[in-house]
């Protein structure tokens, strides 16, 4: 279980010097969902889906959750969530948000492991 865990901290700090990459979004979903995180997982795959709302990116990372053993438990969640990115993003509200610095004060301490 080790594994998980570490893997999810290079990869937060990799979305703390790398905000705008989708992808790292994603698959801190999957790691999260993986270590029992689901509101963070939703909180990332959010994110990652709100950031490709308008691009040439919009709709790939739904069709990648939807496919993703890693976050079966999340399926029925993704019409929600692909439906609130969408009125982020249409409202405009998604730009005045910053998910990238947004820390969940209850996961955090949970999260980082001692090496």
């Amino acid at each position: 279980l080790n594994g998980p865990h570490k893997a999810y901290n290079w990869l937060w700090l990799a979305a703390w010097h790398s905000p705008r990459c989708s992808m790292i979004k994603f698959n801190l979903a999957c790691f999260a969902a993986v270590l029992g995180r689901k509101f963070a997982a939703k909180r990332w795959l959010l994110s990652c889906f709100i950031e490709s709302v308008g691009t040439e990116d919009e709709g790939f990372f739904e069709r990648l959750a939807c496919r993703d053993d890693d976050l079966k438990s999340l399926w029925p969640a993704l019409p929600r969530l692909k439906e609130i990115a969408r009125c982020l993003h249409a409202n405009k509200l998604a730009s005045k948000v910053n998910y990238e610095t947004v820390t969940f004060a209850e996961e955090f301490p949970q999260t980082v492991v001692r090496y």
